[in-house]
């Protein structure tokens, strides 16, 4: 029995053509983001952000998705109820007030703060959630502050166990007052190092976003006397194409761009020319920046670099594979940027598929297996990766296991094979894939390591042909982009990137159909 493709092929390149005509790509608003814009002064203020916070908050008292463990909505959570608090002082609110202590409720009855290991490795989660805490405890330490239900006990208790987080924070805030060197990518979560002190910083930048965080952003706004216009706009038109909230991230079309070209192109989608000639122009950007970030405005990163390279290749475009050098860690691996705290399986894989074609090179060869060696090491027990940058390790097989299937086989034999066991093993009886509940995107990854790492196998077949079936009898779900995929990617907090999980999906249904009619095709 073959499967028929329907036009996924042409829906997917749509997707492509729409996310190269929008200037800042589809994503999900965040609470956390928008409760710091929530703080400006009124006449400064995005519109609808109050609202819109008051709005998500769950019946417990929480921020952030239900679909995600309760670790995952302490971010939300915290800087909901700081902001809401902040906003109920200046103007006193019964409703906002009300909200905003349910929600650190939430938070002491979870006990999570107390625990801070087992917080999801988020965007900057060692420097957020001590900053949020800081201003939340002085919230409750001002006279007539609400102590009820030992508020102020719990968030002691959680202030105590944050103390080495909050020492790495106070270290970064002294060498920001002193001008000296920073983490490159400090721009995007600027917001922490308080108003001043981001202001401070940005005041010889051009006015506009910072570092593509509305967060940031909004810092700088802050503590600033200057109008600085478009850096307001940025925020108010953000807030009205999401109904008064701001994503974490904002434009993300690099990302965008090349993640969905990516997932085309190994499906084996051929691109039209008019859509090449726009991939095309990603090359410019490698070579003047000497690498591409997630938007302009954004730092260069190994993840987008490397696609990139490999995006390029594939269309048939040269790309000097040496431009990932500038990413190779003294330790045994690629990072995303320099002084990452904890390098990434995925990247290491998008480096591998760049480089993992130029065996004939010593140098390549050399970098080439150095992630190899990183994969293999950091590949888990249960037949996964763990992965900074995503939730699932849906995710994780689907980026690493190819890129050794295709580069590394011998090397890496065993753990393909025990990732493929891992994957039939866990398929739901509905035919779906997922890490919390099942869900079409990782169905969509699960399909993709079968198709692309696994042998020939029974079970292998059989998982496929359900798998597809799952995602073809939801379709109608992706007609619009609504809510029909849970957030996780790893952001501040949980995100969707809309376009990116369409195109993931509609690209692998076109790999399955493929794969039915010539298994051999798509390896």
């Amino acid at each position: 029995m073959t499967l028929a493709d329907n036009g996924n092929a042409d829906t997917a390149l749509r997707i492509l053509g729409d996310s190269l005509a929008d200037p800042n790509g589809s994503i999900t608003p965040a609470i956390y983001d928008t409760a710091q814009a929530a703080l400006l002064a009124a006449d400064i203020r995005p519109p609808g952000g109050i609202e819109f916070t008051l709005a998500a908050q769950r019946p417990d008292g929480s921020w952030g998705t239900s679909a995600a463990p309760v670790p995952y909505r302490v971010v939300p959570t915290l800087a909901a109820t700081t902001a809401l608090l902040t906003i109920a002082r200046r103007r006193p609110s019964p409703a906002v007030r009300r909200a905003a202590i349910d929600g650190v409720q939430f938070l002491i009855g979870s006990r999570c703060l107390e625990e801070p290991s087992s917080l999801p490795d988020t965007v900057a989660i060692e420097t957020i959630v001590p900053a949020q805490l800081a201003l939340l405890a002085e919230l409750f330490s001002t006279p007539g502050a609400d102590t009820t239900a030992g508020i102020s006990a719990g968030l002691a208790r959680a202030v105590a166990a944050c103390a080495t987080w909050t020492s790495g924070l106070h270290r970064l805030r002294t060498a920001a007052r002193a001008g000296a060197p920073l983490p490159p990518h400090i721009g995007h979560t600027m917001e922490v190092l308080g108003p001043t002190i981001a202001a401070s910083i940005n005041r010889h930048s051009d006015d506009g976003p910072v570092a593509c965080s509305p967060a940031a952003t909004a810092a700088v706004l802050a503590g600033t006397t200057l109008k600085l216009p478009e850096a307001q706009r940025y925020l108010h038109d953000l807030a009205l194409r999401h109904g008064g909230g701001l994503p974490n991230l904002s434009p993300i079309v690099n990302f965008e761009r090349v993640w969905i070209a990516a997932q085309l192109t190994a499906a084996g989608i051929a691109l039209p020319r008019a859509l090449r000639t726009a991939v095309a122009a990603l090359g410019h950007g490698l070579s003047r920046n000497g690498g591409l970030g997630m938007a302009p405005g954004f730092p260069p990163d190994c993840d987008i670099t490397a696609s990139t390279v490999t995006v390029l290749r594939r269309c048939g475009f040269d790309t000097d594979p040496q431009i990932l050098s500038r990413y190779e860690s003294d330790s045994a691996c690629f990072t995303y940027y320099a002084g990452e705290r904890h390098p990434s399986p995925t990247v290491n894989a998008h480096v591998l598929d760049a480089l993992g074609h130029l065996s004939d090179s010593p140098v390549m060869r050399r970098i080439a297996d150095k992630s190899v060696a990183f994969l293999i090491d950091s590949h888990d027990a249960s037949g996964s990766w763990t992965d900074k940058w995503h939730a699932s390790p849906y995710y994780s097989a689907s980026r690493c296991a190819p890129a050794l299937a295709r580069h590394a086989e011998d090397a890496a034999g065993h753990v393909i094979a025990r990732t493929v066991r891992w994957v039939l093993d866990t398929q739901r009886p509905d035919g779906s894939w997922g890490v919390w509940a099942g869900t079409m995107e990782e169905t969509a990854y699960a399909i993709q390591t079968l198709i692309w790492a696994a042998k020939d196998l029974p079970a292998r077949d059989r998982a496929i042909r359900t798998g597809t079936r799952y995602l073809r009898d939801r379709l109608h779900d992706l007609q619009g982009f609504g809510d029909s995929h849970p957030p996780l990617w790893h952001g501040k907090e949980l995100f969707t990137p809309h376009r990116i999980v369409n195109a993931t999906i509609h690209a692998t249904l076109h790999s399955a159909a493929r794969w039915s009619n010539d298994p051999a095709a798509t390896h």
